[in-house]
């Protein structure tokens, strides 16, 4: 909380944060709604590039990290909000999309 707090951002954030990126990661290795949960992920790493990573510079090498893997990340939840869970995606086995 006091690291989202030196951001600028309220400190219950960080739980909000920890319970997206764990409850979100789960669902997309499960393939549980795996367009809709790569979309609403896209935005809390665009927040990290924006909050944390973006005054770096672009390696994430640099100190402190660049901007270059948050945006890795959004490029590859992008495509997996295009391209879908895939064949062995556990979520349509369950009747879920």
């Amino acid at each position: 909380m006091k690291y989202f707090e030196s951001l600028g951002v309220p400190g219950l954030l960080a739980y909000l944060t920890i319970v997206a990126e764990v409850g979100g990661g789960t669902l997309l290795i499960l393939g549980i709604e795996t367009r809709w949960i790569a979309l609403l992920l896209v935005p809390l790493i665009a927040g990290t590039i924006v909050l944390v990573h973006g005054k770096n510079g672009w390696l994430f090498s640099n100190k402190d990290g660049g901007w270059e893997y948050p945006a890795f990340w959004i490029v590859g939840l992008v495509v997996l909000a295009l391209l879908g869970g895939g064949s062995f995606a556990v979520g349509p086995a369950l009747g879920l999309r």
